[in-house]
């Protein structure tokens, strides 16, 4: 009798055991999902619904034509034709707008798409709509070639002959429209990390100690250099060659252009009216170890980029990695701060 006389005081101590413990998880839950919405309703939450369901591109050359030249001109491209631009990418482009709201951005699609699919972009949406520095453009190389020195040449199909076509049109944009219209270039693999409005008009930068890139790059309108790198993908363009009108034609200009061998340079960073960067002005993590991006950060880490303008993160060889929203990746870190729209639109992975 005893011990059913007790019976119910046990289940009342377990009910009210249970009770608190779902009260406890409920709130420190409800915490959380709190802090992950306010986080995202910062940067997104008024604009669920888009007015258009397209992005217009409108036509790269008569915008361009018509530029204020007074204002810095960055330029990123995108030459694949698929009419997507990923979450990362969208973050290249805002981080670039974001520490440079006083240039103008151009992001550059080459034709086709005329326009882009907001189903298939959000994140590049979100990130246009609130950037008036950026403008997206649609660019045909038939209007970029025209007057050029590749004119003929592109009008024979030579560029139609590559074995790597996406790489050799972009790295062709790249130069023609630098040529043409003066400014810096940056490939859609890079998280800016400030202003860069300090550096030299004409620059160029190694990747690792001695190897010179073509990922960034900026030179005034008609620059000799330019010139020299398409007279070279004119007279002895190798369709075969992955590298044959990107990097190696850029060191074999500038060792025209300094008279001394790309190596050299390391001991002197200026030539004539050219500056020469360090890599750890834009790239900080050599290519060859490239996954440091995406491990956990320390402050150490961070604090290697104290000097960095840029971060390239190698989307050749990372594309695959998984980058998760809110987690202390190094990527994950710096694009919370440098890129927080494309950044929190991508919802669980980035």
């Amino acid at each position: 009798m005893e011990n059913d006389a007790s019976r119910p005081k046990i289940l009342i101590t377990i009910l009210l055991f249970v009770s608190f413990h779902m009260i406890f998880f409920s709130y420190h839950l409800s915490s959380s999902l709190s802090l992950w919405l306010s986080s995202r309703t910062k940067y997104f939450c008024k604009d669920t619904v888009t007015a258009s369901k397209m992005i217009h591109l409108e036509d790269a050359i008569e915008v361009l034509d018509k530029r204020n030249q007074s204002r810095l001109a960055y330029y990123m491209v995108d030459s694949s034709r698929q009419g997507v631009v990923y979450g990362r990418q969208a973050c290249a482009v805002e981080s670039l707008a974001k520490n440079n709201p006083d240039a103008d951005v151009y992001l550059l699609v080459l034709y086709p798409p005329r326009d882009l699919s907001v189903q298939t972009n959000e994140q590049l949406d979100m990130v246009k709509r609130h950037y008036p520095n950026i403008q997206m453009l649609s660019l045909k190389m038939e209007k970029l070639t025209k007057g050029s020195i590749l004119e003929e040449w592109y009008a024979r199909g030579e560029l139609n002959k590559s074995s790597y076509p996406v790489e050799h049109t972009s790295d062709l944009i790249r130069v023609l429209v630098v040529q043409r219209y003066g400014g810096t270039y940056l490939d859609l693999d890079f998280i800016v990390l400030r202003s860069l409005a300090d550096l030299s008009e004409n620059f160029v930068s190694y990747q690792m100690s001695s190897d010179v890139n073509n990922a960034m790059f900026g030179f005034s309108k008609n620059h000799l250099i330019t010139r020299m790198i398409l007279e070279r993908a004119r007279d002895k363009y190798e369709p075969w060659a992955f590298a044959s009108i990107g990097p190696l034609s850029l060191i074999h200009a500038l060792e025209i252009y300094c008279g001394r061998n790309v190596t050299e340079m390391v001991k002197n960073d200026t030539c004539n009216d050219l500056r020469v960067y360090p890599s750890v002005y834009f790239y900080p993590i050599a290519y060859t170890v490239w996954w440091v991006l995406f491990e956990n950060s320390t402050s150490e880490r961070l604090a290697s980029f104290d000097k960095s303008y840029a971060i390239h993160f190698s989307n050749y060889m990372s594309k695959n990695e998984i980058v998760r929203v809110g987690s202390d990746q190094v990527y994950s870190v710096l694009a919370k701060h440098h890129c927080p729209r494309a950044y929190w639109s991508s919802y669980d992975v980035f």
